[in-house]
């Protein structure tokens, strides 16, 4: 009888249970630095936009835009 501690499942085959821990770890990354990508894309973009307004603007209050 082994008196070890387990936390976790049991796993049978302990080099896939490796590699699909390994796997889950670069999949949960991934998703994070995706979601920071995304959003970062989008600040950009709405700056863009936000500028592109104000060039708009100023330029209606010269008279300079139909």
């Amino acid at each position: 009888m082994s008196n070890d501690i387990q936390i976790g499942i049991p796993c049978v085959y302990e080099d896939l249970c490796f590699w699909l821990g390994v796997g889950f770890g670069v999949l949960v990354i991934v998703a994070i630095a995706t979601l920071v990508w995304s959003v970062w894309q989008d600040k950009r973009k709405q700056e863009k936009q936000r500028q592109i307004r104000k060039e708009k603007i100023r330029a209606k209050r010269r008279g300079k835009f139909r």
